[in-house]
């Protein structure tokens, strides 16, 4: 599919063209799985928010920073390291942020700078939610009402990480921090980062 001269016949290059659909299902399927597995805990206080961080973290990190460390070791080996601090972006999960860094490293990874914000952003989303939608009432049952509540609070949500995308770009602009192309532009704001992409995660947290 790759190397296949063009015009060739290759019967899979379709599936291979609309591979780019695996991030936005992961992305809801996230959050889904999240909302469904900490939503009450977090309600209830079985889970607090350190708790809740530090099992994402430990969930993710550990076998990220061995890979990591592995392709920067080859790289290195290889005379292709990134001299200028690159796999600082990369080690720290946080190349969703830089346009220049986008696939230092593992490049499938700047998902994954995504998929931290929502950890962080997840507990203040079951909160609205709760405020929102139950009012503090015990019943887990959605009615019309708490269907229509739920999409104001998934609503509000998405574009508040919207209004905080446009705020951080406007700050680093302003700052003039495009050391590797931080928060480059607003097309970099909507495809790369949670501010843009916090719509797929809502659609799994309905779920």
């Amino acid at each position: 599919v790759l190397h296949a001269p063009e015009g060739a016949s290759v019967p899979l290059r379709a599936v291979w063209a609309h591979g780019y659909l695996g991030v936005p299902m992961f992305f809801v399927l996230s959050g889904f799985l999240l909302t469904r597995l900490y939503f009450d805990a977090l309600r209830d206080g079985r889970t607090g928010l350190g708790t809740f961080l530090m099992r994402r973290v430990a969930r993710i990190w550990p076998l990220f920073l061995v890979l990591a460390v592995v392709q920067h070791l080859a790289l290195w080996a290889l005379g292709r390291q990134d001299p200028h601090l690159g796999w600082l972006v990369s080690l720290t999960m946080s190349q969703g942020w830089f346009a220049g860094s986008l696939y230092d490293g593992l490049p499938q990874a700047w998902s994954l700078t995504i998929e931290e914000a929502f950890y962080v952003l997840l507990p203040l989303a079951c909160l609205v939610i709760d405020r929102v939608v139950f009012a503090g009432a015990r019943s887990r049952v959605l009615g019309p009402a708490r269907w229509f509540r739920l999409g104001a609070a998934l609503a509000l949500l998405v574009v508040g990480a919207a209004l905080l995308g446009e705020l951080a770009w406007r700050l680093a602009d302003a700052a003039g921090w495009h050391w590797r192309g931080f928060l480059a532009d607003r097309g970099h704001m909507a495809r790369m980062t949670l501010a843009g992409r916090f719509p797929e995660f809502a659609v799994g947290m309905a779920a």
